[in-house]
């Protein structure tokens, strides 16, 4: 069971912390599965004595997970062994911010006003709209930074699914085919 299997990994995780510290990030565990769910807090308590930050983000959980994310949160409370910080949407300022950061250049009000209202604040979607919009020629020098190469046609994709199919347009039906079939297999490309 859980147990059984949090043992197995905690010995493997606290090898590798006591030649360095260590940092394991949980990343959306609002899709996990409820054995994932079940293993860790059993793994967290486990490894509460060495150099192991285990940090764990979650977005609004769906409906169906709702139930046993409650559970997980409550089951770290009882053992002392979480911290929880929520973070907010980045507001219009720290948006333009980012999209400079991320694309080198100053960014003009008119366009991360844009990405702000269509991403909601999400810094993933405002950081990989911007970049799409660049790689596809969308972008030009404007007297303030950044702008949109034309005033109000700005694509609106909806989910990260949305932005990486922006990203492949104009990639060769080979390389995409290949690249899809990597994705649905779960495959990373190095």
């Amino acid at each position: 069971g859980a147990t059984a299997i949090a043992d197995a990994l905690s010995e493997i995780l606290a090898d590798c912390a006591h030649t360095a510290p260590l940092a394991i990030i949980a990343d959306d565990l609002q899709w996990a599965d409820e054995g994932t769910l079940d293993v860790l807090p059993v793994l967290v308590d486990m490894l509460r004595h060495e150099p192991v930050l285990v940090a764990a983000t979650i977005s609004e959980p769906q409906a169906s997970t709702q139930t046993n994310i409650r559970r997980l949160r409550q089951e770290l409370r009882r053992l002392r062994r979480v911290s929880v910080l929520k973070l907010a949407p980045l507001d219009l300022t720290a948006t333009r911010a980012l999209l400079a950061a991320r694309l080198e250049s100053p960014v003009a009000a008119s366009l991360a006003t844009q990405l702000h209202k269509h991403t909601e604040g999400h810094p993933l979607y405002i950081e990989e709209l911007g970049v799409a919009l660049e790689q596809h020629g969308r972008l030009r020098q404007g007297r303030h930074g950044l702008e949109l190469d034309r005033k109000g046609e700005l694509p609106l994709p909806e989910s990260l699914r949305d932005i990486a199919a922006l990203r492949m347009d104009g990639i060769e039906p080979v390389a995409r085919e290949a690249i899809e079939t990597l994705a649905i297999t779960g495959t990373a490309l190095t």
